[in-house]
């Protein structure tokens, strides 16, 4: 039975009576249940329309743990941006290529300082970067100057905030470039990165996919957009979209 309503629920079960059954006083039987709505909760906030957005919702609510809303922050006003209850709703909000030049989001960061919110960033040519650094979160990038490598995932063995599929492993190795800006990275004290930039053939100490699980505001940081290739690789070689909506879960 799908659990389509919060609440108290009530079912009735009941069966047809028999010929001859000697008693039906126990063919029905009444049962409450209550439904509570344990889903994580998450915003996608972006700076504009971009595939990277239809890719990470529809590997998120494979999860039947996690439903998504995915906003563009035009469709807030400042005054909103400013207003911690308008976010306190969710579990976290992952941020595609923002702050940016015309949405620096002083607000929303003032507001959401004293929460513990965890957030999520993906950084893409519309990211301002100099705002960006300012927040400190994750990783410091510095010297791009709307430069951009194509860079594919490199895995860092040392990670242990979580484990990978072992299986995956081959098909990730072998995802499509993401677009990184050019420059000089410098990851702060206590991250821990997943995967590190590769440029061609090259590994690098420049960190793909970070996290920083120090303190009560957790934060990540994906320093390359193009999430949508990944998508599609997966479904060209494996034929279904298995791999990459495991690695977003």
């Amino acid at each position: 039975i799908e659990a389509e309503e919060e609440g108290i629920q009530h079912y009735a079960i009941s069966l047809e009576p028999l010929e001859d059954e000697i008693t039906i006083t126990n063919n029905r039987w009444d049962i409450y249940i209550d439904v509570l709505d344990s889903r994580q909760k998450i915003l996608i906030l972006a700076n504009s329309p971009h595939p990277d957005l239809a890719s990470l919702t529809q590997a998120i609510v494979a999860n039947d743990n996690y439903q998504v809303e995915e906003k563009l922050v035009s469709e807030y006003n400042k005054s909103v941006l400013r207003n911690t209850k308008e976010f306190e709703q969710y579990n976290l909000i992952i941020l595609h290529q923002l702050p940016s030049h015309k949405y620096p989001l002083k607000e929303f960061f003032g507001a959401i300082e004293s929460t513990s919110l965890p957030l999520l960033t993906i950084i893409g040519s519309q990211t301002d970067l100099k705002s960006f650094n300012s927040r400190k979160t994750c990783v410091s990038i510095t010297g791009a100057r709307s430069k951009f490598n194509e860079v594919t995932p490199e895995l860092i063995d040392e990670f242990a905030l979580f484990q990978l599929e072992q299986e995956h492993l081959a098909t990730i190795k072998k995802m499509p470039p993401l677009l990184a800006p050019f420059g000089t990275y410098k990851a702060d004290v206590g991250t821990s990165s997943l995967f590190n930039q590769k440029i061609g053939v090259v590994a690098t100490q420049k960190p793909l996919i970070i996290f920083n699980g120090r303190g009560e505001a957790k934060s990540a940081v994906i320093t390359g957009e193009g999430l949508w290739r990944w998508q599609l690789h997966d479904a060209k070689m494996n034929g279904n979209h298995e791999i990459y909506n495991n690695l977003i879960s």
